[in-house]
């Protein structure tokens, strides 16, 4: 059982170190994205439009990529 431990302690130490990819939620209906293809891409899926948002509108997100909402 240790060594199973011993093994799979660095496996979990890299996954948390592995940037996150796709569309993250963030809060209150606001998301972020990689780019804007991505963004336009999620929204569309369910049919709804996108606005994009600026970072002033999520001061407390720091982050890169795009702020948007599916409205």
């Amino acid at each position: 059982m240790r060594r199973l431990l011993t093994a799979l302690l660095p496996i979990a130490l890299a996954a948390c170190a592995v940037p996150q990819t796709g569309v993250v939620r963030l809060n209150d209906g606001i998301f972020r994205a990689a780019g804007p293809q991505e963004a336009e891409a999620y929204c569309r899926k369910d049919g709804n439009p996108i606005r994009f948002l600026e970072q002033a509108d999520a001061p407390t997100t720091p982050g890169q990529g795009v702020l948007f909402r599916c409205d």
